[in-house]
């Protein structure tokens, strides 16, 4: 290894590092926690399992196939999933901010100093910083490079204020105010009485956080390069700097297309986007047409083109629910029939407007299961409108509570378990429902009446002063579709059930070329046949209509790598096709 530098200087956003590092061998890898391929296909991780192991587990699960049918680790993804090395904890703040973020630099044993290579991966979803270790540290940690990890300003940052804990490193709870947490409310005279009135409310870092995170999203993931340079830079003082490839998924696909707009200081080399949450002007962006779907979808579920769908006959059990949700949209002039399936087929048409394809329709029962366009809507109200948890928009409680996640019914809010309290980190990923907690609305259950998704309709297309906060917010994240001309790749589902391919990666695509973007080394690979959730997958049933299409991502990667390190040209822009396998040269 060459001799420390003396020159690396710790960047000013670093609040909180870790001393001394970790080091992980085989019974705690960098990459699965010591839990290996066996390991990540159990259900639920070893009881005695510490909380980065746990959250490790989940994580992978969230965002990768790794049954054995799914073929990872054997048609695809790495030969070793155990990969030694020492990581690198701490907690960053942006200038001007109250909040901190998550980073953590995993360094393999096999880093190579003479040609090195650095991964940035903001987590996906409202994941804490083990968010993209699945994805994206499964493609690069068995390689040899260097991962920069960070939750980008979301993270598993919850605030339980009855008890008036928070989280600190390693996912573990504190009670302790001078203890270095990603979030914690300020302990103002206002806050003690509104907890004392409401002492079953839990904050939420990305609702609560009154930042609105997203905005900064791409600033988090420069901030994290930076630490990662810098350990390199201190601890190995390699001889060249390394090239720096910024990758993520979703979320955090969004995240690195927008840090690459922004990176004044050219750190990244190379941008990799899965099915990015990325809105350019003159888009839609997720906000609008999740709010509509939050309407629509409940009534469309009932069409009877959808009856062979996954889940639906699970669903079948909800369809009164449904057909009363179905005729007070009608009744609302919203969707046009005056039977079931009339009004289902308008519902149907609606969404087909908004640009989902009808590849992703049979998703729509599992993208309902799991209460994505409630939840969105709820959460980005709150997190663009900087909203605090005090504000209790639509008068909802986010709590501990018992629920039954079909009928959507809940127990009153109650205090966590000691239990909840220690796994809540690992065991929820930054929104509800999970890890006991769900959002708990005015009605008494954590199903949104049809007035709070009117509501919430109304804070994108309404005039008043709420209103105006959210829209704001909403300006705020919007994309300039424009970086230094580095090679910038996008891969995307054209079956995504959650972010409209065409509203999101094909309009910043084509935005990017009306901005006059060099595009020499921009790439859009579509994959027909792939969707957004991976970990669906799993069940034989979805797998029967869709692919996977993190081997195309992975593929995408290694095309950025080979371009940056040979100049090898990148595959064209191009369709793959559901028979195609990798991409066409």
């Amino acid at each position: 290894m060459a001799q420390t530098s003396k020159a690396a200087s710790r960047p000013r956003e670093v609040v909180w590092e870790a001393e001394p590092s970790r080091h992980c061998g085989p019974s705690d890898d960098l990459l699965t926690a010591g839990l290996g391929l066996a390991g990540l296909r159990s259900p639920c991780p070893p009881p005695d399992a510490d909380a980065r192991t746990r959250a490790i587990h989940k994580d992978f699960r969230d965002l990768v196939d790794v049954s054995e049918a799914g073929g990872f680790g054997q048609s695809y993804g790495p030969e070793t999933l155990s990969v030694p090395g020492t990581a690198y904890s701490a907690f960053m703040r942006l200038p001007g901010r109250t909040q901190a973020f998550s980073v953590c630099l995993l360094l393999p044993d096999a880093f190579d100093w003479n040609h090195p290579l650095l991964i940035a991966a903001p987590s996906s979803g409202s994941r804490g910083v083990t968010g993209a270790i699945g994805d994206i540290g499964a493609w690069a940690l068995p390689q040899g490079h260097a991962l920069v990890l960070t939750d980008k300003g979301t993270g598993i940052g919850a605030h339980i204020l009855g008890c008036d804990t928070a989280y600190g490193p390693d996912f573990l709870p504190t009670q302790a105010q001078q203890d270095p947490t990603c979030f914690r409310l300020a302990d103002t005279d206002h806050l003690k009485a509104f907890r004392a009135a409401h002492p079953h409310i839990v904050a939420l870092k990305h609702l609560h956080g009154k930042e609105n995170s997203e905005a900064d999203w791409p600033h988090c993931v420069l901030a994290a390069i930076k630490f990662g340079l810098y350990v390199l830079a201190r601890d190995g003082g390699s001889a060249s700097r390394p090239q720096v490839i910024a990758a993520g998924v979703s979320n955090g696909g969004g995240a690195v297309l927008r840090a690459a707009e922004v990176d004044h200081d050219a750190l990244i080399h190379a941008v990799v986007a899965a099915e990015p949450n990325i809105t350019p002007a003159q888009a839609s962006p997720l906000f609008d047409y999740a709010t509509q779907m939050n309407l629509y979808l409940p009534a469309a579920l009932l069409a009877s083109t959808l009856e062979d769908a996954p889940y639906a006959s699970i669903m079948a059990s909800q369809s009164a629910r449904l057909s009363n949700w179905s005729q007070a949209l009608g009744r609302e002039g919203l969707i046009d029939g005056r039977s079931t399936q009339e009004r289902a087929q308008s519902a149907l048409e609606k969404i087909a407007q908004l640009g989902f394809s009808k590849a992703s329709f049979k998703l729509f029962h599992a993208v309902h299961m799991m209460q994505a366009w409630p939840t969105i809507s709820y959460a980005y109200a709150n997190a663009y409108g900087r909203f605090g948890v005090e504000d209790s928009l639509l008068g909802a409680q986010i709590c501990f509570a018992d629920a039954n996640l079909l009928t959507l019914e809940t127990g009153p809010a109650r205090a966590p378990t000691q239990a909840e309290i220690q796994h809540l980190p690992t065991a929820n990923s930054g929104l509800t429902p999970g890890g006991g907690l769900v959002t708990r609305y005015a009605n008494g259950t954590m199903g949104q009446s049809l007035d709070d998704a009117l509501a919430l309709r109304a804070f994108f297309t309404g005039q008043n002063a709420e209103a105006k906060r959210v829209q704001n917010g909403i300006q705020d994240i919007t994309a300039q579709a424009r970086n230094q001309s580095i090679a910038t790749v996008i891969v995307h589902g054209e079956a995504d059930p959650l972010i409209v391919p065409s509203q999101s990666s094909h309009a910043y695509f084509s935005a990017a070329k009306q901005n006059g973007q060099d595009m020499t080394h921009w790439r859009l690979y579509r994959v027909e046949g792939a969707q957004h959730f991976e970990t669906l997958l799993m069940d034989p049933e979805v797998a029967k209509h869709y692919r996977a299409q993190l081997p195309f991502f992975h593929s995408a990667l290694k095309c950025c790598k080979a371009f940056l390190a040979k100049g090898a040209p990148l595959p064209p822009s191009q369709t793959i096709s559901e028979g195609q396998s990798g991409l066409q040269e």
